[in-house]
C-alpha cells in the first residue's frame, strides 16, 4: 500500500483552505513529474443543497440555536435575513478561496492581491448600494459580501483562462447543470415542509402540551429534521437517477 499513495500531514492549522492547498500540492507534484494528461475535477455536490436547505430554514436554525433570553423575535428575524443572504453566496466565497490557493501554488501572490483589492472595492460599493439605494439594511451588507466574492471568482477564472487553464469547461458546466436539476425535487419538498407542516402541527395540538418556549423549539427541531431527511432522500435519489458520476462512485465505494 505504501508504494501507491503519498500522505500529507499538516500540524496546527484548522482551516478549510487546507484542503485546497493539499489539492494544489498534488497537482504541482504531478506537473513536476512531467505528467500531462491529468485532469482535476472539482464539484459542489454537497455545497449547493446545503445552501438551499439553509436558505429555506434560516429563521428556524437561528431561532433554535440562539432564540432565548435577550435574543428576541426581532433579533431572530434580522440574523436570519443576514444568514439567508450570506448562505446564498457561500459557493462563490468558497470558490474564490480555492482559486486564491491555486495562484499561491503557482508562486503568484500579485494576482490574488489585486483581485482582493477589487473584491474590497466592489464589497464597499455593493454595501453602499444595498443599504442606501436598496434599503436592505444589515442584510444588504451580508449580500454585498457574496456579490464581491462573485466578482473575485470571475476575475480569478479570467486570469486563469489567459494562462490556458479554463475553469468553466463543458464538463464542469454539465455536472453543475445536473446538480441544479437534481435540486428541483428537494426544493419542492422543502417548500412543502416549510409552508404546510407548521400549520399541521398547530392544528394537531401536540405542541400545545408544552410551554411556549419549548413548543417553539420542538417545532423548529421537527421542521429542520424533516427538511434534512427530505433533502437527503430527494437529492441523493435524483442524483442517482441523473447518473452523476461522483454519486455512482460513492455508492460503489460504500455499498
Amino acid at each position: 500500500r505504501q508504494f501507491q499513495q503519498v500522505g500529507v500531514e499538516a500540524l496546527g492549522l484548522d482551516d478549510p483552505a487546507l484542503d485546497a492547498e493539499v489539492v494544489s500540492l498534488a497537482w504541482q507534484a504531478y506537473a513536476d513529474l512531467g505528467l500531462r494528461q491529468v485532469r482535476l475535477l472539482l464539484t459542489s455536490l454537497a455545497m449547493l443543497p446545503v445552501m438551499l436547505f439553509s436558505f429555506y430554514f434560516s429563521r428556524e436554525i437561528i431561532r433554535l440555536v440562539y432564540g432565548m433570553g435577550a435574543f428576541d423575535a426581532r433579533a431572530v428575524a434580522l440574523t436570519g435575513a443576514c444568514f439567508s443572504f450570506h448562505i446564498a453566496s457561500i459557493w462563490f466565497i468558497g470558490f474564490s478561496r480555492i482559486l486564491t490557493n491555486v495562484f499561491f501554488a503557482m508562486q503568484d501572490t500579485r494576482s490574488p492581491l489585486w483581485v482582493s483589492v477589487a473584491g474590497l472595492v466592489s464589497n464597499v460599493g455593493f454595501a453602499v448600494f444595498l443599504t442606501r439605494v436598496v434599503p436592505w439594511g444589515v442584510a444588504g451588507i451580508a449580500m454585498a459580501g457574496g456579490l464581491s466574492a462573485l466578482v473575485m471568482a470571475i476575475l480569478y477564472a479570467s486570469l486563469l483562462a489567459r494562462r490556458g487553464h479554463r475553469i468553466f469547461t463543458g464538463a464542469f458546466l454539465f455536472v453543475h447543470l445536473k446538480v441544479l436539476a437534481a435540486l428541483l425535487a428537494p426544493a419542492a419538498a422543502l417548500w412543502a415542509i416549510r409552508s404546510q407542516v407548521p400549520g399541521f402541527l398547530e392544528g394537531w395540538g401536540f405542541l400545545g402540551r408544552f410551554p411556549a418556549f419549548w413548543g417553539e423549539k420542538l417545532r423548529d427541531g421537527l421542521l429542520i429534521g424533516l427538511g434534512t431527511l427530505a433533502l437527503g432522500l430527494c437529492y441523493g435519489g435524483t442524483l442517482l437517477l441523473l447518473r452523476v458520476p461522483e454519486v455512482g462512485a460513492l455508492w460503489t465505494k460504500f455499498s
